[in-house]
């Protein structure tokens, strides 16, 4: 998996994601996750999969929406899910619920601020704007484990698409030469 978190709003978690999803959608299936700690009312086109009192999880099927999740969708993955849980001790009920709807083999990519804290994913990529630099308090406490930062700039970032692969099951940033 690797997770895109950010420093704040509009820093561009879910351009860099779609980026992602339509490089590695190419050559292979992507599933993309969005994690939210907000609850909104499920539309007719999201399918509720999994719920409990602490988390629901739905599949975004609208691929031409404004929503992330169906910007998502549109930018080539195969499968995207929406999670809006209540707290973040949700997010390891929720990860497990997932766990049935993809292949270990399959690349994952997951917008998500607080996931970081309780899984150990293949890379952690973390937004930030010359607006928003600096990470938010529970972001902070993460910071020695990010694999990469990205500035983001009106619609571009500085960080190469090309170095990032998903090779033999893994999420690798290849190196300068």
């Amino acid at each position: 998996m690797l997770i895109v978190a950010g420093t704040g709003r509009n820093v561009g978690k879910t351009s860099f994601v779609c980026y992602v999803i339509e490089r590695i959608s190419k050559t292979q299936d992507i599933i993309s996750v969005k994690i939210s700690p907000h609850f909104h009312e499920i539309s007719p086109t999201e399918k509720l999969i999994s719920k409990s009192e602490n988390y629901e999880i739905v599949e975004e099927l609208d691929k031409d929406g404004a929503k992330d999740s169906s910007r998502m969708l549109n930018a080539g993955a195969s499968r995207v899910f929406y999670v809006q849980t209540q707290n973040d001790e949700a997010i390891v009920e929720v990860i497990e619920a997932l766990n049935s709807f993809w292949l270990s083999d399959m690349p994952i990519i997951c917008e998500s601020g607080g996931l970081r804290h309780f899984i150990d994913p293949g890379l952690f990529f973390v937004c930030k704007s010359k607006a928003q630099p600096e990470m938010k308090p529970h972001l902070k406490a993460l910071e020695s484990k990010v694999d990469q930062f990205v500035l983001f700039q009106g619609n571009e970032f500085d960080f190469e698409m090309g170095k990032l692969k998903f090779t033999n099951k893994k999420w690798l940033i290849e190196k300068s030469h």
